[in-house]
């Protein structure tokens, strides 16, 4: 009988003792959750509740780190260190605090082995953990190891796209090193894994536009930096360069008016059938479908309620089953929205097509006009304006490129300075367009 109430008496105490451990820990976590949401004492008062709660302790920790890290040292840095390694202590998983011990130490300049083992260990238990990346990252930058660097902020930007915009000078300034340009090059080999592979040449490219010129002893600026990127990819077996990259570049080079070299990267990059309709004017025909990339093909985009419709449609006369066809229901509608840049050297030049109008209405009409778009600026020359209905028939006008006119277009549009000089109604159809050279 004794023993039957003092076992009660036992499972009575348990269960309090249990319940307060519970009422405590669960308590910890409610100040642990204030402090993520940035109170700044809710880490003690969770630490009172619970002194073993390991996230509270990295937080802890991080707050006790000076606010300039760049003039951090081992004296200052003893506070935090001391926190993340009772953090990982009290949690051998608990891979933040791991990352936070290695990179305070590393800025702190201490060189501790027992540490850098921890290094390895939250990499393999946290690979593309974005916080546990990003101070390995600090880490690797610290101690001047570019490769590893580059490891870690590849895979901190996989867990973390938004951090693009902080991370992608690093990676840029990373290329100007040779042991960061070697792993970027190992990356770039293939870099599917890597979402933001094609936002990064995006930026480069974007640095290029502003002017903004990169101290870089091997290549000189931003432009010639996504030169060699674009290089990198081309040289892949793993995964060739893909058409987004090349269109990145591409644009890139027009912006600069590198006008040759653009047209030489667009070209290498077409494919035989489409190598077979090259010439000063590209897919004269409309036998292909609409480019739509910065390069030298046809762009034929409206936005939709324009009343304006463009497609490639088949109709009596086509050439090879295709011709430019564009529909207007009468709205008021500057049209200008199917253009084609062109790479022409100096000189003489006729442009001849066929065109058809079907019941075509408006006050001035349609045509296709010839700039000038990088260099000198020239005298628009133009086709006649077409309106009416009528049946295939050819077409042609001149124009001179002078040499310091690098870049052109050509571009059908409606003709006019009114606004009611754009309000067209039915169909203009266009095939066999070519351009040719005469002295």
């Amino acid at each position: 009988m004794v023993l039957t109430w003092l076992g009660r008496l036992l499972l009575i105490a348990f269960v309090a003792c249990a319940a307060v451990v519970i009422i405590a820990l669960q308590v910890s976590d409610y100040f642990t959750e204030q402090a993520k949401q940035g109170h700044a004492t809710a880490q003690r008062s969770a630490l009172d509740w619970y002194p073993r709660n390991s996230v509270a302790r990295r937080i802890d920790g991080r707050r006790r780190l000076p606010a300039n890290l760049t003039t951090l040292s081992p004296e200052t840095a003893r506070p935090a260190v001391d926190a993340f390694k009772q953090a990982v202590a009290n949690s051998p998983l608990e891979t933040r605090a791991m990352a936070r011990l290695v990179s305070t130490q590393a800025l702190a300049g201490v060189d501790d082995p027992k540490v850098n083992q921890l290094a390895t260990l939250s990499d393999r238990l946290a690979p593309v953990k974005s916080q546990v990346q990003r101070q390995l990252l600090v880490a690797a930058l610290a101690r001047q190891e570019n490769a590893k660097a580059v490891s870690h902020l590849a895979r901190t930007l996989v867990g973390d796209p938004g951090s693009q915009s902080d991370l992608f000078p690093i990676l840029q300034a990373l290329w100007l090193s040779d042991t960061g340009r070697s792993a970027i090059i190992d990356l770039a080999q293939d870099p599917r894994p890597y979402r933001w592979w094609l936002a990064f040449l995006r930026y480069v490219s974007q640095l290029a536009r502003e002017d903004i010129r990169v101290p870089d002893p091997g290549t000189g600026d931003a432009l010639n930096t996504l030169r060699e990127l674009i290089a990198t990819r081309g040289s892949s077996v793993a995964w060739p360069l893909q058409a987004e990259e090349r269109e990145v570049y591409i644009g890139a080079l027009r912006r600069e008016g590198l006008i040759d070299e653009a047209y030489l990267h667009w070209v290498n990059g077409l494919d035989k059938d489409a190598l077979l309709r090259l010439g000063y004017l590209f897919d004269g025909g409309f036998n292909l479908p609409f480019d739509n990339s910065p390069g030298f093909g046809w762009q034929a985009k409206i936005a939709p309620r324009t009343g304006v419709i463009i497609s490639r449609s088949e109709t009596f006369g086509s050439s090879d089953d295709a011709s430019l066809r564009v529909s207007f229901s009468g709205k008021r509608v500057r049209f200008r929205h199917v253009y084609q840049e062109l790479a022409l050297p100096p000189g003489g030049f006729r442009v001849r097509g066929r065109v058809r109008p079907d019941q075509l209405e408006g006050r001035i009409g349609v045509g296709l006009v010839f700039r000038c778009t990088l260099g000198t600026t020239i005298t628009p020359a133009q086709s006649e304006p077409w309106l009416g209905t009528g049946e295939w028939r050819e077409f042609w006008f001149d124009v001179s490129v002078p040499p310091d006119c690098k870049g052109q277009q050509l571009r059908l549009e409606s003709l006019g300075n009114r606004e009611v000089d754009h309000e067209l109604r039915g169909t203009l159809w266009l095939d066999d367009l070519q351009i040719e050279r005469f002295e």
